[in-house]
């Protein structure tokens, strides 16, 4: 799938390395360290509207060419890195999105500063957000196992090759024994999982509450469709069992419609990997 993220890529120790050549005599000098205030009115930014909306789309350019910006998202990864760029911020549980522009000054020291926005309207959202948070992502969604599945409610494969429980596959009526087993038993066949876009948050049957990450990053193109990123809970089951059944919070998504998600993980060794099929409840 492709990500909505377009850059005009300029490597910043490429550039410090030769803003430092001294042959290069037409290029101004720098002060050891950009002030705030200067940084802020060197970058200008516009928010793109559609349809007199408000959206998640910017722009930005660097009025001094000595001085290369990186852009970074709440969650602190690098979305832009340059002199001008355009950029889509994928929704992460607020309407409000923060921008961080930041530069690496001469003597090595940060100068950034952050600015949020308000978005009326997303723009080029994959569809599986939308399945899970609702067409105007300002919703929730609870899952449980879909103990309809052909292949099993869970079960095991090979990476990048299948996309269910194809070698070990574990049906509905195991399912209670399995998350027994695993120290998990309120992970069973009443177990469930509700997604809630405001503040990314997960509640589980276990009774535990975190958040998710959501991102269009792709395994294999034409294998995944994005990357589910869990941070103080997992999903239904969510355990390497030949790892000593410790957690798994990353998961690449085969699947996420209106009715069905499949989810995937990889073992920390090797080739094999671990399939998660669930239905939709509510």
């Amino acid at each position: 799938m492709k990500r909505y993220v377009f850059l005009l890529m300029m490597p910043l120790l490429a550039f410090l390395a030769s803003s430092c050549d001294p042959s290069r005599e037409d290029e101004p000098e720098l002060d050891p360290a950009m002030t705030v205030d200067q940084l802020r009115q060197a970058v200008k930014i516009e928010q793109v509207n559609n349809e007199g909306a408000p959206t998640n789309e910017f722009k930005f350019t660097v009025s001094n060419p000595t001085i290369i910006v990186q852009v970074l998202d709440k969650n602190n990864s690098i979305q832009a890195s340059g002199y001008s760029g355009d950029i889509t911020i994928l929704p992460s549980g607020s309407s409000e999105i923060p921008l961080t522009f930041r530069t690496i000054n001469h003597d090595g020291s940060i100068t950034e500063f952050t600015q949020s926005f308000t978005v009326k309207k997303w723009i080029g959202v994959p569809e599986f957000m939308k399945y899970l948070y609702g067409e105007n992502l300002d919703g929730s969604s609870t899952w449980t196992w879909d103990t309809e599945a052909t292949n099993g409610c869970w079960g095991n494969g090979k990476w990048q090759k299948h996309t269910g429980p194809t070698w070990w596959k574990v049906y509905a009526a195991d399912i209670d024994a399995q998350c027994q087993d695993k120290g998990l038993p309120k992970d069973g066949l009443d177990g469930w999982m509700k997604f809630t876009f405001e503040g990314s948050k997960v509640e589980t049957s276990r009774g535990e509450i975190g958040t998710i990450i959501l991102s269009t990053d792709v395994s294999l193109k034409g294998w995944d469709i994005g990357t589910m990123t869990f941070n103080g809970t997992i999903p239904l089951l969510g355990v390497q069992v030949n790892f000593s059944n410790q957690r798994q919070y990353t998961y690449q998504i085969l699947q996420l419609d209106s009715q069905h998600m499949t989810l995937c993980a990889k073992e920390p060794t090797g080739t094999n990997a671990w399939f998660w099929n669930y239905k939709r409840v509510e």
